[in-house]
């Protein structure tokens, strides 16, 4: 009879040392995943802090191309009076010379 309770408690105890066993593999999976997700994290988090800086990057060269578009138009407008303005001097002047041949 001592022999069969020793024999169910060595039984008990391998079959508590499997689930032992499973358990740890189970937790070392779980861990496993958990570094991977924590890789995978910190990816993505510098991603998007490059994403970020792209951004940043893009908005400045975008003012910088309004503003060199504005200067532009500015210029275009300015041009456009003095090429009238010359204009109207040279009608007045070709009138002159068309008076003078009369």
């Amino acid at each position: 009879r001592l022999e069969k309770k020793v024999k169910e408690m060595g039984e008990d105890v391998a079959s508590r040392e499997q689930k032992v066993a499973l358990l740890l593999h189970s937790l070392e999976d779980k861990t496993a995943e958990a570094d991977m997700e924590r890789v995978r994290n910190k990816t993505l988090q510098a991603e998007m802090l490059l994403s970020k800086e792209q951004m940043h990057g893009f908005q400045q060269r975008e003012e910088a191309g309004e503003k060199a578009l504005l200067e532009l138009a500015d210029f275009v407008s300015r041009l456009k009076q003095q090429l009238m303005g010359q204009e109207e001097r040279w009608k007045a002047a070709l009138l002159r010379l068309l008076g003078l041949g009369n």
